[in-house]
Order: structure tokens, then C-alpha cells, then sequence
């Protein structure tokens, strides 16, 4: 015996029940939802694949607070993340998290700088 299909009229109640989301850049964003850290890294091009998200985030150079987050840490917006990349620091603060994913949608819309610091390896011989 077959499962029973969901019908469209299921998803939209699912929808409208999901809180109040607005389709905005290509995407649906809505301001009660996450996006898992890694995906989020990867959709705004702040890592170049989400497997390398996930190493970095595990490897404890993505922090919030002082404190190094997990690979599931749901990213909000609002959310002020410090990015420690291999010569730099950089300092975001989320500013859109996308529900959905689309090719029209442009990373800088979903997060702004709000510092960013050289970390020159001269500096670590003194």
C-alpha cells in the first residue's frame, strides 16, 4: 500500500503556517527560520564549498560571541559572525537568511562587513 501524497492544498497551509516570509532577491526569506551555519557559509560565498565550511566550523574558526559554533547552529539574522580565514579576520554581521535558493540572489545582499583585519605572518616570528 502506497503512502498517501500530499496535495498542493497541504503545502500552502504548511506555508502559511511557517510564520510571515516574503519573497524578496530571487528567494523566499522569512524572519522566524534558520539556516544551518554551513549551508549559510556556502549560499553567501563566504566559503567556496559547504564541505569546507563544515571543516573550518569544525576546526573552530567561525565564531559568535568568543565561542566557536557547530556546523547545525541555526544563523539568524542579526547574527555577528567572526570568519578567521588564513591571513585575515572578518567580522559579518547577517543581515537576510534565505529560506530557499535561487541563481538570480546575490551573496552581498545577505550579509554586511562590519570589520575586517590582516593578520600579517611576520607578526607571529616576534
Amino acid at each position: 500500500m502506497k503512502p498517501p501524497q500530499r496535495r498542493t492544498r497541504d503545502l500552502q497551509r504548511a506555508y502559511a503556517d511557517s510564520g510571515p516570509c516574503a519573497p524578496k532577491a530571487g528567494a523566499w526569506f522569512c524572519g522566524t527560520s534558520g539556516v544551518r551555519l554551513d549551508k549559510f557559509l556556502k549560499v553567501s560565498r563566504l566559503a567556496k564549498r559547504r564541505a569546507e565550511a563544515k571543516d573550518g566550523i569544525e576546526a573552530g574558526r567561525i565564531t559568535k560571541d568568543g565561542r566557536a559554533l557547530k556546523p547545525g547552529y541555526e544563523v539568524k539574522a542579526g547574527d555577528v559572525l567572526v570568519l578567521h580565514y588564513r591571513t585575515k579576520f572578518l567580522t559579518v554581521r547577517v543581515l537576510l537568511v534565505p529560506e530557499r535558493v535561487l541563481p538570480s540572489l546575490k551573496p552581498a545582499d545577505l550579509y554586511e562587513i562590519v570589520e575586517e583585519r590582516k593578520d600579517d605572518p611576520v607578526d607571529w616570528l616576534r
